[in-house]
């Protein structure tokens, strides 16, 4: 049999990046999590103060849904989920990228903006953008389409907002 290597491997398939900076420091725990980002939310000096938590596919929505509201201070909780286009209409509209060739297949070449409800979002655009005091979390996929000045696009987001992206 050939060797490939002439020295010991230093591949770890359990690979681990210690972050010595404070405040980059990573909360356990729902009591925590809670109160950090409570304590975080409550230091932006405005009185309206609008909390975007983006998330991704595999999250668990209903465990964090449930650990959020009760444990955030907020006076609208908003799910970007109510926001979406029906189930079967999503289905008419990924139906043209479903195929089973590997080959010449793709994932999609929708973007998460087609799977919502162009009316709906125009409309708790306006109700935030009316609000003039208080905290409001948007939660969920797609969650940044839903403010008010929700940017195009590959727009960056203006250094006075904050996202909270949940992987």
């Amino acid at each position: 049999m050939k060797k490939y290597l002439n020295k010991p491997s230093k591949f770890t398939n359990l690979p681990v990046v210690e972050v010595k900076n404070e405040s980059y420091k990573v909360e356990n725990g729902w009591e925590a999590i809670c109160a950090r980002l409570n304590k975080e939310i409550s230091a932006l000096g405005e009185k309206k103060k609008l909390v975007v938590i983006e998330t991704y596919q595999g999250v668990i929505h209903e465990e964090l849904i449930s650990n959020l509201k009760a444990g955030l201070k907020c006076d609208r909780f908003i799910q970007a989920s109510e926001y979406m286009l029906p189930e079967e209409e999503i289905k008419k509209l990924v139906f043209p990228d479903v195929t089973n060739d590997r080959i010449f297949s793709f994932l999609t070449r929708l973007t998460i903006d087609t799977f919502f409800d162009p009316e709906k979002v125009k409309a708790i655009q306006s109700e935030i953008a009316d609000t003039k005091e208080g905290i409001i979390i948007i939660y969920g996929s797609g969650a940044s389409l839903l403010r008010p000045e929700a940017p195009s696009t590959g727009e960056l987001v203006p250094n006075n907002q904050r996202f909270i992206r949940v992987y």
